[in-house]
């Protein structure tokens, strides 16, 4: 079954004795996977995704003693926070800004990347839902996706024949 990450913030976390451990503040991502590492908890804690027993709605059961406390070291360069990155193609092109993802629920695997497009340039277009194999790198600062899925948006779209384009009733005169 597939998440959506967003679904996922602010829902309660809990275990088979205390159904309210804290709330789910984000996600760490394994950058070189492209899968969930852990869940970040209120009260600045961890449950490694390992220790997920399940997801339902927008709530975490975790295995009981599944929350660890984040250490105050550096930063681990592999696992971060990826929504808000900056998103852009791979010739350059900026799409706008990464907001959500989906992933499965048993491995953690990310497999669509939810991009938020700037106003001005896909007023009408709304907002890209890019999969897993169109996506060419994921850092701490940006996702990088194929040229492929731009060409794709920009496709025209095949425009009706006159007949069809006749109001209901119309009919065309024959000469």
């Amino acid at each position: 079954m597939f998440f959506t990450a967003q679904k996922l913030i602010n829902g309660p976390v809990g275990d088979s004795s205390k159904p309210d451990l804290g709330f789910v503040l984000g996600f760490v991502v394994d950058l070189e996977k492209g899968k969930i590492y852990a869940l970040k908890i209120s009260k600045e804690r961890l449950v490694l995704f390992s220790n997920i027993k399940n997801f339902a709605k927008n709530r975490a059961t975790i295995l009981s003693q599944g929350l660890i406390p984040v250490k105050k070291q550096e930063a681990d360069q592999k696992r971060v926070e990826i929504v808000g990155n900056r998103a852009l193609t791979e010739s350059g092109e900026v799409l706008g800004e990464l907001f959500d993802f989906e992933f499965d629920d048993v491995s953690g695997l990310i497999v669509k990347y939810h991009i938020k497009t700037s106003l001005l340039r896909d007023l009408f277009k709304g907002n890209l839902i890019v999969s897993r194999n169109q996506v060419i790198s994921l850092s701490q600062e940006e996702i990088i996706v194929s040229d492929d899925v731009v060409k794709a948006r920009k496709r025209p779209k095949s425009f009706p024949k006159k007949e069809e384009a006749l109001p209901l009733g119309a009919t065309v005169a024959k000469v």
